[in-house]
């Protein structure tokens, strides 16, 4: 069996791919014509774990500042997206209730009824 080793034509496709926002099922594929490449996922794992971990970081911080950029626009959308995928925000509606001076239409209109039916106190 000949174990594959480390290429760099390879190291230099997967983290152009990623830095494209490519996923790894794609990126396994579409390396598959290189002579070295790995033909299963944690193989492709295991020899380019350090390319990929750069290439993701360097792709998470260049999203990181386009959000940020977009934020500081005024991008509300991107606000929330930002705000529940990495501060654990959710949106909540919040029903206040409230007493108010008038009486509630459901129980004015039964008091109402009681007094045309001679039960209730008029006022």
């Amino acid at each position: 069996m000949n174990k594959l080793k480390h290429s760099k034509p390879i190291a230099k496709k997967i983290k152009e791919l990623i830095g494209d926002g490519v996923s790894m099922k794609v990126i396994l594929d579409s390396i598959q014509h290189y002579q070295e490449a790995p033909r299963a996922m944690p193989t492709l794992y295991r020899i380019y774990e350090r390319d990929i971990a750069e290439a993701r970081a360097e792709f998470h911080g260049w999203l990181g500042q386009k959000a940020k950029t977009r934020i500081e626009e005024g991008s509300d959308a991107v606000l929330i997206h930002a705000l529940k995928t990495k501060a654990g925000w959710t949106e909540k509606i919040i029903v206040e209730e409230r007493d108010s001076d008038e009486p509630d239409e459901n129980t004015d209109a039964i008091a109402t009824l009681a007094v045309l039916l001679g039960k209730g106190a008029k006022e």
